[in-house]
């Protein structure tokens, strides 16, 4: 999107825009729980490219499907180990996070990051859809309308 564009023209437009608007509308719950500050994943995510972002079934501890997430520690360990199977995954029955209400949370689940849990955040899903590559910022909710505003009024 780069500017904001109204014709949405290409199909990750709109999903740019709702990336934008939760990442802006969440405040601090997006930037202190999905992107983690302190570990790198806020600037992953701001720098992430196509090499950054994978299409995997690594995260599929209980929901078996096919997720688009920011590469880590977890992916880079299951792709060096040529990206064996459920049961032959390395380090599957490690635990990498817990939360006090909801118990530990082991490596490849499909759980994303939530207040209150601690441990090694990084090391889980971090959902990221196609048009994360795009974001370069991380602006208020009032910033993105006023940029749409703009960009409406100078076309």
């Amino acid at each position: 999107m780069g500017a904001i564009s109204l014709s949405w023209s290409e199909p990750d437009d709109a999903c740019e825009m709702v990336v934008r608007m939760k990442k802006a509308t969440q405040g601090n719950f997006y930037a202190n729980y999905i992107l983690h500050p302190g570990t790198g994943s806020l600037d992953r995510a701001l720098e992430a490219g196509e090499k950054s972002i994978v299409y995997t079934i690594c995260f599929n501890k209980k929901w078996n499907a096919m997720h688009r997430v920011l590469r880590n520690t977890t992916f880079n360990r299951l792709e060096a180990h040529g990206c064996p199977l459920e049961g032959s995954k390395p380090g599957e029955n490690n635990v990498v996070v817990t939360h006090p209400a909801y118990g530990p949370v082991m490596r490849y689940s499909y759980a994303s990051p939530f207040p209150g849990m601690t441990g090694d955040v990084d090391d889980m899903a971090m959902y990221a859809g196609e048009g994360v590559s795009r974001v370069r910022e991380i602006l208020s909710a009032s910033e993105v309308i006023e940029r749409i505003w703009q960009e409406f009024e100078n076309k």
